[in-house]
């Protein structure tokens, strides 16, 4: 086996631990966001402290020594520090206010023995999905797709999502930029024949917004037929500073993915540093390099990783895939 999916966003989905990511622009701007009060006493270096980005996150598939790495992308200038903080873990109280926007507070998924690992509200129709880091999730229990008799436009999409935000209190402020996208589609086919087509039968909708010159991920909404909201997302940390730690720098995360790629180990040697949805295959091509926050699995810490995003060419395949590396960038 030579390729992989992206295991760690796998997990943190079916966990919804870690869907908060904040993105610093291409300047290297050394600002991260915050939302808390003025800081009263100096930040302590947390670097040794933190929790590592991929720890238990297995990285499946091998590496090749004859994968080529090529990158068409500059690397970012970065400062050598970067503040780092823990999430205000939501409660019960924070949860059922949150049901309460979407009329679920009556409807609570009881905990069965265990530890709880998020809040969970569900009816004959909807099921609600709380993380401690206040992120939900909001989505129509599932029906079998059918071709849409009226699907929106993007236009209108953008408009039904941005409305539907304002209207239950979770659209973000200082939005920097929408995008659109087909979220789910269904195969079409000419009577006798095998499918020759996708039909898109829900678009998504993406808020971004700026926070303090870095830009965050802030909400989703997926449009059904009719204009239908089937699916919302949000998140609104509430943020602590907690530390500074030093950082790798770009060059040094690039020599960290390429070893990756190429490590032909099971598991490889940069497990706890470095994850990626594709390994080994034939070409892969950095376009764009990026420094962001993200919280790893089973904690409530922002933390930069640097994000590598472009193309990769797979043996057999006439048309490249999209390719996501992740490594973490704190100098450890």
């Amino acid at each position: 086996m030579k390729k992989t999916g992206w295991i760690v966003l796998l997990l943190l989905i079916i966990t919804l631990t870690a869907v908060s990511v904040f993105s610093c622009d291409s300047s290297g701007s050394s600002t991260a966001p915050t939302q808390s009060s003025t800081l009263t006493q100096p930040l302590q270096d947390v670097s040794s402290s933190m929790p590592e980005m991929f720890k238990n996150v297995m990285g499946g598939g091998y590496g090749s020594a004859e994968a080529v790495v090529q990158i068409n992308a500059p690397f970012p200038d970065i400062p050598g520090t970067l503040v780092v903080y823990q999430v205000k873990k939501v409660d019960d109280a924070r949860a059922q206010d949150i049901a309460r926007v979407f009329g679920l507070e009556d409807h609570p998924v009881l905990l069965k023995g265990g530890e709880r690992q998020v809040y969970s509200y569900a009816n004959d129709e909807q099921v609600l999905e709380i993380n401690f880091d206040g992120h939900f999730r909001l989505y129509q229990r599932e029906s079998a797709a059918a071709i849409p008799a009226s699907l929106p436009s993007n236009e209108e999409c953008i408009n039904i999502a941005r409305e539907y935000l304002r209207a239950k209190g979770f659209y973000p402020d200082n939005v920097t930029r929408v995008e659109t996208g087909v979220s789910q589609t269904i195969a079409t086919v000419a009577a006798g024949s095998a499918p020759d087509a996708e039909m898109p039968v829900r678009l998504s909708v993406s808020f971004f917004k700026e926070m303090n010159g870095c830009e965050t991920d802030a909400a989703h909404v997926v449009i059904g037929d009719g204009g239908q909201v089937v699916e919302v997302s949000s998140n609104d940390p509430e943020l602590i500073p907690y530390g500074t730690v030093q950082l790798k720098t770009p060059q040094a995360a690039y020599g960290l993915l390429t070893d990756f790629l190429k490590d032909p180990t099971f598991p490889p040697v940069a497990n706890h540093e470095v994850i990626a949805n594709w390994r080994g295959d034939k070409l892969t091509v950095i376009n764009r390099i990026s420094l962001e926050y993200a919280i790893p699995t089973n904690t409530l810490y922002y933390q930069p990783v640097y994000v590598f995003e472009g193309e990769v060419y797979l043996a057999g395949q006439e048309n490249p895939e999209h390719f996501t590396g992740r490594v973490d960038a704190i100098q450890r």
